[in-house]
């Protein structure tokens, strides 16, 4: 039986999973193809990985339903399948989570560009995107819900809105992107949008993706004070940038080097830590 995830990340450092995304590529998936709907047509395939990040070591998997939003499977011509293919994608990876593992509800933006302007997509309609989504994930099971990748603070706020209207019993972890000197696109510093998020909901408050693992210590680095808050920090950075080579998506980062920075992340507070 798993021990109450928010409790045990108090006292621990959790070793989550890795990108969904580029394994799939890996593994012949053509660069188009809508990863999300493998959750309904290569259910094996999906399963697969999820054991695989388990085998390596991963206490945290992660849903493979990151796009599975209305506006992004509006795209691929699924959105009348947003329920289905966020609780599949959830069960297979309880499925494979088993009862030692905890299982997070992968939620991204939805692809809309922010601010938003007038006339366009109204802040109501992401949000009830949102809560689409999240709901198919909670039938499915998820132990959490995480909202990722975001590089909008307008956008996750309306992403923590819709969480914990549809889970409020669930834990929330929120992560935006911060590609260089600790700040997002639009020069909001990370330190602000932790706060942000935290005082939106959000039970953790981190960073994922972006351009390696350097820039992410740097946003980690401006985030510490909330760690000394007593706020959970989580880190997901990139192995650097990615190259295509052949057919597969390499990142150069070598091992060693994403554990020495890992560790430092690690001493500045975090205690949820993927790739």
């Amino acid at each position: 039986m798993k021990p109450a995830f928010l409790e045990y990340l108090q006292n621990h450092v959790v070793l989550a999973d890795g990108a969904l995304g580029s394994y799939l590529f890996e593994k012949g998936v053509e660069l188009d193809r809508n990863l999300d709907v493998l959750n309904l047509q290569s259910s094996e395939l999906i399963f697969s990985a999820h054991e695989e990040y388990i085998r390596a070591g991963s206490q945290l998997i992660e849903t493979n339903t990151f796009g599975a939003n209305y506006f992004k499977l509006r795209e691929a011509g699924f959105e009348d399948q947003i329920h289905e293919i966020n609780r599949t994608g959830a069960e297979i990876a309880v499925k494979a989570a088993g009862h030692q593992v905890y299982v997070a509800g992968s939620v991204g933006p939805t692809g809309v560009q922010f601010p938003l302007d007038e006339g366009e997509v109204t802040a109501e309609e992401i949000q009830a995107a949102f809560r689409d989504q999240i709901s198919g994930l909670v039938e499915g099971g998820v132990d959490l819900i995480m909202v990722e990748t975001f590089s909008s603070l307008e956008e996750i706020l309306l992403a923590i809105k819709a969480a914990n209207d549809v889970a409020p019993d669930l834990p929330l972890i929120a992560q935006m992107v911060f590609p260089a000197r600790g700040m997002t696109v639009r020069g909001v510093d990370a330190l602000e949008c932790g706060r942000k998020m935290s005082e939106a909901g959000a039970d953790v408050v981190g960073t994922n993706c972006g351009r390696g693992i350097d820039p992410m210590v740097t946003a980690v680095k401006k985030m510490m004070p909330l760690a000394r808050e007593g706020k959970l920090l989580s880190a997901f950075p990139n192995a650097g940038l990615p190259e295509m080579v052949g057919h597969r998506m390499i990142y150069p980062a070598q091992p060693s080097y994403m554990t020495t920075r890992a560790g430092e992340m690690i001493k500045c507070g975090v205690h949820l830590i993927g790739g």
